[in-house]
């Protein structure tokens, strides 16, 4: 399966809202790949290693997560360089 680049195998995604992308449409890219996969599948990221449907499932995780923590943040009405400087995505960085 060729994801291009909605999976990065080993790092961060980027999401290009600029050019019209939505983080929520990474989480789903990744949540229809896991749908049609299986434990023998390869996956080709956009960036990375080949991958195993664990490592997508690794990813689909972490981006759920970073979600959650970035809505968390807004929630809390705190500004964003405050936010930031929570380093709310640390125990990600080695993900």
């Amino acid at each position: 399966m060729h994801m291009g680049d909605t999976f990065v195998n080993g790092a961060f995604a980027f999401c290009d809202v600029e050019g019209g992308g939505r983080f929520s449409g990474l989480i789903e890219s990744a949540a229809g790949v896991l749908a049609r996969v299986n434990d023998e599948t390869k996956i080709i990221p956009g960036h990375g290693p080949l991958a195993t449907k664990a490592d997508l499932q690794k990813f689909h995780d972490m981006l759920v997560t970073v979600k959650e923590r970035v809505a968390k943040g807004i929630a809390s009405g705190s500004s964003m360089e405050a936010f930031i400087a929570t380093k709310p995505l640390a125990d990600l960085d080695a993900a």
